[in-house]
């Protein structure tokens, strides 16, 4: 495997702004929190990576300390999500033009299901994906929208026969076509509550929820206080996050935080450093979370908050931008946009993964953890 020669430049700017900016690698927000409980340690080995980039889908078997080129077969100029049940089963989605990829052997090789999406003109002739969750081995969500004429549309399609068919979701209360904002992320947590949110200029916002895994959903927008959202999380149980404020392409100031499945929703505008603007959010258990973005001077950073997104510090400051960001497990995390980061002591310290040569703008990340 070819190692690109920026990375080791890009390890190099790492090292030096760690070492200027102190242990906690960025702005200091007060001391830099103890965790409550130490989590258990996983290996590198149990836990397996994906990204995609313009043009190439990347694999780790070490928890993104080295990356390869996969999937020969994925003709495509910019797959925008990706995601995994487990080691093998996994989605993947294009915007444009629209298509859902399934693969069954870990990426090494995917299947186009765009044809099996299944349209009505009732609600919709085209379908763009976003983003995409994945909830079985034969089972995923994808959110996004359909471009019509006038404008940009939301629509939620759901599959559970591994593809063969992906069937439109309606949103309640108001069903009808041209109803919601396009969605631009969704996420579904271990009780099968989740949200997708998103806008669209000529809608405006729209944050829907479920509480079935997302066989349903229901419209909340006007209890979320979520203007603009961009991008979610789910945080364990009944933990719902939206980062609104942002723009197609720009990160959002706002937080919106439910502690009951979307059912109310406090603002939590306030809670972030001075400046800071989140592309993402995750939360791998309710407690801890992270998130990547930019401060006031539109520097690239990780945020962290062990208090259920009470108080959140700038954890690393990084030379290259980051905007999507996943934790597998409390310790283990990976960040992605110009090149990747990882860390293995829940962002103690950071170090840029391996990447082949060639790779451009990292669009998403995904990880799983399991046997080796």
């Amino acid at each position: 495997m070819g190692t690109r020669p920026a990375c080791l430049l890009w390890s190099t700017l790492i090292a030096a702004a760690v070492a200027a900016c102190g242990s906690d690698g960025g702005e200091s927000h007060g001391p830099t929190p103890t965790p409550s409980r130490t989590p258990t340690p996983t290996p590198s080995a149990a836990v397996r990576a994906w990204a995609v980039a313009e043009r190439s889908v990347l694999r780790s078997d070490d928890a993104g300390a080295s990356w390869t080129a996969i999937a020969a077969n994925v003709a495509s100029e910019r797959l925008n999500a990706i995601a995994f049940f487990d080691r093998t089963h996994g989605w993947a989605t294009e915007a444009f033009p629209g298509r859902i990829l399934r693969t069954e052997d870990g990426g090494l090789t995917w299947e186009d299901q765009s044809a099996s999406i299944e349209f009505d003109e009732s609600f919709a002739e085209e379908f763009n994906p976003r983003s995409v969750v994945a909830l079985g081995r034969t089972s995923a969500i994808a959110v996004g929208g359909e471009f019509f004429g006038f404008g940009s549309f939301g629509l939620i399609f759901r599959t559970d026969d591994g593809g063969r068919r992906w069937l439109h979701v309606p949103i309640a209360p108001s069903p009808a076509r041209f109803s919601h904002a396009d969605l631009l992320d969704v996420c579904i947590g271990s009780m099968g509550i989740g949200v997708a949110a998103g806008f669209s200029i000529e809608v405006g916002q729209t944050v829907a929820v479920t509480n079935d895994g997302g066989h349903s959903w229901t419209d909340v927008t006007g209890q979320s206080e979520a203007g603009g959202p961009i991008a979610v999380a789910c945080a364990g149980e009944r933990n719902l996050w939206v980062i609104s404020g942002g723009g197609f392409g720009h990160p959002g100031r706002a937080l919106s935080h439910s502690t009951d499945g979307g059912a109310t929703w406090t603002r939590r505008e306030d809670d972030l450093p001075r400046g800071v603007r989140l592309f993402s959010l995750t939360f791998p258990e309710a407690t801890h979370g992270w998130g990547a973005g930019l401060d006031g001077i539109d520097s690239p950073i990780i945020v962290h908050t062990r208090d259920r997104g009470a108080t959140w510090t700038v954890q690393f400051q990084s030379p290259g931008v980051l905007r999507s960001i996943v934790f597998p497990t409390p310790l283990i995390g990976l960040v992605a946009g110009d090149g990747i980061v990882v860390t293995s002591d829940g962002g103690s310290s950071y170090a840029s993964g391996m990447l082949p040569a060639g790779v451009g703008m990292i669009g998403d990340v995904a990880a799983v953890v399991g046997p080796p």
